[in-house]
Order: structure tokens, then C-alpha cells, then sequence
């Protein structure tokens, strides 16, 4: 992310949760990064981003259970349907990931 100082960056904080934990750790992931100086941020589900929103960012951080190993389908789902049209302007975009795992089928072990 490439900011001159007059800018503001844009972090998209991008989350699926089912239970709520990764909903907790997408607000803690978004309340540090909206502590950063002259950084503007939305926190926002799958269900809620749209495309805009990817085209508006200049960083993504994403978060989702794990489900049988990996993401659930519900994230692959808004990766495949919304963001693959846009590719080439998502690359490089991707700053961090988190997840959350627990109990059967979580994948962790």
C-alpha cells in the first residue's frame, strides 16, 4: 500500500462466522488496524462485501472458520462468485488471514 501522507488506507476486513468466534477475532483483527493512523476501515461478513468493496481496499484481511480442513463454503463461495471477476485488481491485496477451529471436523489436528 503505497499512501503519500494526504491518504488514508483501506483495509477490508472480510469474515464468515458461524458461532460468533471469528466474528470476536474480526473485531479485535479491525479495532487494531482502525488504531493505525490515517487508516479508514470496513468490517464486513460475506453476506454484507460486495465487489465494491474489494475494489476499494488496499488491504484485505480475512477470516473464517475452519471447516473440514478449510474454509467453509460460504467463504470459498463469496472468493469464487465475487472477488474471481476481479482478480487482477484483488492480487497483492491479501494481507493477512485468520481463523478459528474447534471440535469435530475442525481441522487442527
Amino acid at each position: 500500500m503505497e499512501n503519500d501522507g494526504t491518504r488514508m488506507g483501506r483495509i477490508l476486513v472480510l469474515y464468515f462466522s458461524r458461532d460468533g468466534h471469528t466474528k470476536t477475532m474480526a473485531e479485535l483483527v479491525a479495532e487494531g488496524a482502525g488504531s493505525v493512523p490515517m487508516t479508514e476501515l470496513r468490517l464486513k461478513t460475506v453476506a454484507q462485501a460486495a465487489a465494491e468493496d474489494l475494489i476499494w481496499c488496499d488491504g484485505i484481511a480475512a477470516g473464517s472458520p475452519t471447516h473440514m480442513g478449510t474454509i467453509p463454503w460460504e467463504m470459498k463461495q463469496w472468493w469464487d462468485v465475487t472477488a474471481q471477476p476481479l482478480w487482477p485488481k484483488v492480487d497483492g491485496k491479501i494481507g493477512c488471514a485468520f481463523t478459528s477451529s474447534g471440535g469435530l471436523a475442525g481441522g487442527a489436528n
